[in-house]
């Protein structure tokens, strides 16, 4: 894959995960600061909220452009050897 459809394809990755987090955000909140709301209304809102974590978590699994660059940043960092603090 080229650089530029791997840069293309991260940034409508975020985008979409962005979207889904802001979306599962506000039905938290409005689950939560409502007043008067009743306990169905509560849960449908918590549940609401949950479906766009749950979709935000889709695309990141779906699209590997977004997690591989950490990976691999952990992998490197665990190749590296510590130094001795007496050498």
């Amino acid at each position: 894959m080229s650089r530029a459809a791997s840069e293309s394809e991260l940034r409508k990755a975020l985008t979409d995960v962005t979207h889904f987090l802001a979306f599962g955000s506000v039905f938290l909140v409005l689950g939560f600061l409502t007043p008067s709301i009743t306990r169905h209304y509560q849960a449908l809102c918590w549940q609401t909220a949950t479906v766009g974590f749950f979709a935000a978590a889709v695309v990141v699994w779906r699209h590997p452009v977004v997690w591989y660059p950490v990976v691999r940043r952990w992998i490197n960092q665990l190749k590296k050897k510590p130094k001795s603090p007496y050498h």
